[in-house]
């Protein structure tokens, strides 16, 4: 049984990036478009990972739901990450 140890894991951690990087950006520049358009991206990204999700499970069926219940979306799960608990890859 393979075993994940005080790592962080994200589904996408490339689109949450993105959203982070434009929010931020928008932010520091103090352009309101900006700031809207790094949360348009953000409800964007939940939707498309949503319907991927539907598409994985049917593919992978309980493999990727396992996965799906130990993996967050978009934010680590840091409690997780440092209380020391390995994770086994079968836990739902």
């Amino acid at each position: 049984m393979k075993t994940i140890e005080r790592t962080i894991r994200i589904m996408a951690p490339f689109l949450m990036a993105t959203a982070i990087t434009i929010f931020g950006l928008g932010c520091f520049l103090g352009l309101t478009g900006l700031v809207i358009s790094g949360l348009l991206w953000l409800a964007l990204c939940l939707i498309r990972c949503k319907r991927e999700e539907k598409t994985l499970e049917k593919k992978f069926g309980d493999e990727y739901i396992r996965y799906k219940n130990m993996t967050p979306r978009f934010i680590p799960d840091f409690e997780r990450m440092f209380n020391g608990k390995k994770i086994s890859k079968l836990e739902t």
